[in-house]
């Protein structure tokens, strides 16, 4: 069975002009965990947690690792919004 998500990451790969692994890898390298993302905006992992649930801050999930893109980080302190 072929899943729309398939489609999305095909295209972001072909984009990046990177393999699969190459472009994980790019990814992650720009990214930071639940703690370090708190640790940057001076709050509790909850509350992050909870901008996560409520949406306002976009994320991904590798196993039990929740990683948050460095610029999402910049884009909702320069918004003002936590």
């Amino acid at each position: 069975m072929n899943h729309p998500i398939f489609a999305t990451i095909d295209a972001m790969l072909e984009a990046s002009g990177l393999g699969h692994s190459d472009y994980v890898a790019a990814r992650l390298d720009s990214s930071v965990t639940v703690r370090d993302a708190a640790a940057r905006f001076g709050v509790g992992t909850r509350c992050v947690t909870k901008w996560i649930a409520q949406g306002r801050l976009p994320s991904l999930k590798i196993g039990g690792r929740r990683l948050i893109r460095v610029s999402d980080i910049h884009k909702l302190i320069k918004e003002g919004s936590p």
